[in-house]
């Protein structure tokens, strides 16, 4: 099915903005995934602090204890602080590769409703020039000024008036 040049620019230029919002709706995506891990995160971070707390307050004179219990929560802490961060450059690495196929598809895109323009101005551009070089030819067109435009004889002499003589200008440069 042979396809006019309008549809395949504007199927270029639907394709591009179909590539935009699909970057931002993978973009808002990840971002409401990152969001529910650091979430989930801080609330296992918040029952490992109780957890310590009632422990603490359960035996407050063990201190052994509690010190070792205080450096396992911290140990768990920074573990879980690792792993987002892990999980944080991991999804950087994948917004690139997101990025650079939602680019390549809005590249493709414009390139085709490029491709489209091209076509029609190289149709168009010989029978351009043939209009242009058939007046050539007819020599130069004269230019007729609007009635609205031309200056009335008073505002002819007032304009005449206004302006510096001869004899005035010669007088200045010397």
């Amino acid at each position: 099915m042979p396809r006019t040049r309008r549809d395949r620019l504007l199927d270029g230029i639907s394709g591009g903005y179909g590539a935009l919002l699909s970057a931002l709706e993978d973009t808002e995506g990840r971002g409401h995934r990152v969001s529910r891990s650091a979430l989930a995160e801080a609330r296992k971070g918040e029952h490992e602090v109780m957890e310590l707390a009632r422990k603490w307050i359960g035996s407050p004179t063990s201190f052994f204890d509690n010190f070792e219990a205080a450096v396992d929560v911290e140990a768990r802490a920074q573990r879980r602080a690792l792993e987002l961060g892990r999980d944080s450059l991991q999804g950087v690495a994948d917004y690139g590769g997101e990025l650079q196929r939602a680019l390549n598809r809005f590249v493709r895109a414009y390139r085709q409703a490029a491709d489209a323009v091209a076509d029609s101005a190289r149709d168009v551009y010989p029978r351009l020039t043939e209009r242009v070089r058939g007046r050539a030819r007819q020599g130069p067109r004269l230019i007729a000024v609007h009635p609205a435009r031309r200056r009335t004889r008073t505002a002819r002499k007032r304009a005449q008036a206004t302006e510096p003589q001869a004899t005035e200008v010669q007088a200045l440069a010397t």
